[in-house]
């Protein structure tokens, strides 16, 4: 499976990204994604990302979305 991002994956990684370019603004991320705010706002909940003070909360967002890479890729399913 190395190589295949899974929908729900690249659905987050979009998200991310679109926060990230409209600076944690919900609205402008939602006209990057070509969707409406209130379905931005679903899938962070959807996907646990939190903002704090306008900044994506890594905590929740980035660092879950790279152990979940990781252990799709299979660099931690030996480990587990």
């Amino acid at each position: 499976m190395t190589g295949v991002i899974p929908v729900k994956q690249s659905e987050k990684a979009a998200l991310v990204d679109a926060l990230q370019q409209a600076d944690g603004n919900q609205t402008l991320a939602a006209d990057i994604l070509g969707v409406s705010r209130v379905t931005v706002w679903k899938r962070m909940k959807k996907h646990g990302i939190t903002l704090k003070k306008g900044k994506i909360d890594f905590i929740t967002a980035g660092i879950m979305f790279a152990f979940c890479c990781l252990f799709v890729n299979g660099a931690l399913s030996h480990h587990i």
